[in-house]
């Protein structure tokens, strides 16, 4: 009896001395990881969960954390997710605002080419009827020229032959359109002057004629007288 009391207290004390080993062991060293996973996964750390008790209730914590460490991921992926859509999202309508302005620009582009090329085009035309009028201004300056000269020329003539110069012709050509007058004018003058000639040609044979009439009158009333 005495040796079985022994025994018993033997395990007793071994019992007493291995308690807080065992405690250690199964509580506190399972505790203290899963103290540690959590402050990790507190502070933003995701990454894979290891040496983590799996049975008991020190199990059942661990699988929490890691359910937490699972769904954290997953909102982490679906706002990842969300982000890149809106992030697509975004360029997109960049890109589509970035096509409009490119579409407007090249529309105001376009438009000011074309009132560019009307701007020309009106310019053009507006120098074409500036040159017509200059060129319309010109001829009528020269057809006024021509006709000054003409008509010079004309006055001209025509006070020599009232001065009585039976040969005053224009030696000087008219331009084309005038020259005409001109000849028509000389051939009127040598008319003139030969109709002149034949009449003073005229005169003098009748002052001929007349002369010899009255010689002879003279001469038959001397002869009456005589006889």
């Amino acid at each position: 009896a005495e040796t079985r009391l022994m025994g018993i207290s033997a395990g007793s004390m071994a019992l007493l001395l291995l308690a807080p080993v065992l405690a250690w062991a199964l509580i506190a060293r399972p505790l203290g990881r899963i103290a540690a996973t959590t402050d990790r996964l507190a502070q933003g750390d995701l990454s894979e969960l290891s040496g983590l008790p799996g049975q008991g209730e020190m199990g059942r914590l661990s699988r929490a954390l890691a359910t937490f460490r699972d769904t954290a991921l997953q909102q982490i992926e679906t706002q990842r997710t969300k982000e890149a859509a809106e992030a697509a999202a975004r360029t997109r309508a960049q890109e589509a605002a970035e096509q409009r302005r490119q579409a407007e620009r090249t529309a105001h582009a376009a438009e000011l080419e074309r009132s560019a090329a009307e701007q020309r085009q009106q310019e053009a035309e507006a120098a074409r009827v500036q040159a017509a009028r200059d060129a319309a201004d010109a001829e009528r300056q020269e057809r006024a020229q021509e006709q000054a000269q003409v008509v010079a020329a004309l006055a001209t003539g025509l006070q020599r032959l009232a001065d009585g110069n039976l040969s005053a012709h224009i030696e000087t050509r008219f331009p084309p359109a005038y020259d005409a007058l001109r000849k028509d004018f000389n051939g009127a003058v040598a008319n003139l002057s030969g109709l002149i000639r034949d009449f003073h040609g005229s005169v003098s044979r009748i002052d001929t004629n007349t002369r010899e009439i009255a010689n002879g009158a003279k001469d038959l009333s001397r002869r009456t007288e005589a006889n």
